[in-house]
């Protein structure tokens, strides 16, 4: 099996836990666009960051981490100007990739509805407006 259909089968379970039914095919190709992009399936993280089957780059709050459910790492804020400026944040720890996936659909899906809407239309345009308007 290749990682994009490991990937799709806890991208199915994820939603339908979160949800309590399948996702339609955009749906859940948007939700798996996320999760590679963000961080390679969880598998992109270094250092701390490696294993912690973190899926959408979801954070846990500033420092000092629990090293029980986050660990330490560097992300940037974009600028106006197009640079970018550097800051340490916890990032959050999943025992498992299925647990990774489903917070990524409560954090993509759930917490702002009109990214679900969106999805559920296929029109990746409007997912992608939809993203960005709710940070």
């Amino acid at each position: 099996m290749t990682i994009h259909a490991e990937a799709r089968k806890a991208v199915l379970e994820a939603f339908e836990k979160v949800f309590g039914r399948r996702p339609s095919l955009p749906e859940a190709q948007v939700l798996q666009g996320v999760a590679w992009l963000e961080t390679n399936y969880g598998r992109g993280w270094k250092g701390d960051g490696k294993n912690s089957n973190n899926w959408g780059a979801i954070q846990r709050g500033k420092p000092p981490c629990d090293p029980a459910n986050s660990f330490l790492y560097t992300d940037t804020s974009p600028n106006a100007d197009g640079t970018s400026t550097p800051y340490s944040i916890c990032f959050r720890k999943y025992a498992t990739a299925e647990e990774g996936a489903r917070d990524l659909a409560i954090i993509v899906y759930r917490s702002p509805p009109s990214v679900l809407t969106a999805a559920a239309t296929g029109d990746l345009f409007s997912v992608s407006a939809a993203l960005h308007a709710t940070r």
